[in-house]
C-alpha cells in the first residue's frame, strides 16, 4: 500500500440511516467534500461495507475500490472495533454485549466469540485483498483517530454546532476545574 498524505476520518462516527451518512458512496462523496482522502471502514456495519461479500472473493473489494477512486478517497484500513471486543467478554458484561450482536448470537457468549473472532480473521484477509498493510488493533488507542481529530476541517465542526477548539483551549469541565483559582479561606474566629 502507497503512503496516504492527508487527512482521514473514521466512519462509524457519522452512520445515520439517513443521506448523506447511510451508504458508503454518498459517505464518501461527503467525506472528500469536506477535505479527507482517506476513510477506515466500519466492517461490521453493512451499509458501507458487507464483510462477508468481500471475504468470498475479490469482485466486491474491486467494485468498492474502483468506486471510491472514482470518488477520490482511499480505505486507509478496515476496523473492527467492534467484534475486536467481542472475542474476549467478561461474563459481567454478556447481557449488554449480547444487545449489540444479531439475535441468533444472544445467550451464548462462547457462539458470540467465534463469530467475532472469524470476523477478526475475515477482516485480515480482506485487508490483504484491498491491499491494505495495516489493520485496525481492537482495544488499542488508534493513533489515527487522535490525529483525525486534530485535523478535522472547521466546516464539520460548523454543521455539527460545534465550538472549535484551539491549542491550549481547555477540552472539557475538569481542565475548566483544574485552571480555576482555588478559593482562599479566611477563618474568622469564634465569638464567644
Amino acid at each position: 500500500m502507497k503512503t496516504l498524505t492527508g487527512p482521514g476520518i473514521f466512519l462509524a462516527q457519522f452512520a445515520q440511516d439517513k443521506l448523506p451518512h447511510s451508504s458508503l458512496q454518498s459517505i464518501a462523496r461527503w467525506a472528500k467534500n469536506y477535505g479527507y482522502r482517506g476513510m477506515q471502514i466500519p466492517s461490521w456495519d453493512k451499509r458501507f461495507f458487507d464483510l462477508d461479500k468481500a471475504a468470498s472473493g475479490n469482485a466486491y473489494c474491486d467494485e468498492i475500490k474502483g468506486m471510491l477512486a472514482d470518488v477520490g478517497i482511499e480505505i486507509t484500513e478496515l476496523s473492527t472495533h467492534f467484534q475486536g471486543q467481542m472475542v474476549s467478554v467478561h461474563p459481567a458484561y454478556d447481557l449488554m454485549f449480547d444487545g449489540q450482536v444479531a439475535p441468533e448470537l444472544r445467550g451464548n457468549p462462547e457462539k458470540r466469540r467465534q463469530w467475532a473472532a472469524d470476523q477478526v480473521k475475515k477482516a485480515a484477509k480482506v485487508s490483504r485483498q484491498l491491499g491494505l498493510d495495516a489493520r485496525d488493533r481492537p482495544g488499542v488507542l488508534d493513533v489515527a483517530e487522535v490525529r483525525e481529530q486534530l485535523r478535522r476541517p472547521p466546516r464539520i465542526d460548523e454543521e455539527r454546532r460545534v465550538r472549535r477548539l484551539e491549542p491550549g483551549q481547555p477540552a472539557d469541565v475538569d481542565e475548566v476545574r483544574d485552571e480555576q483559582p482555588v478559593p482562599e479561606r479566611r477563618l474568622e474566629p469564634l465569638e464567644p
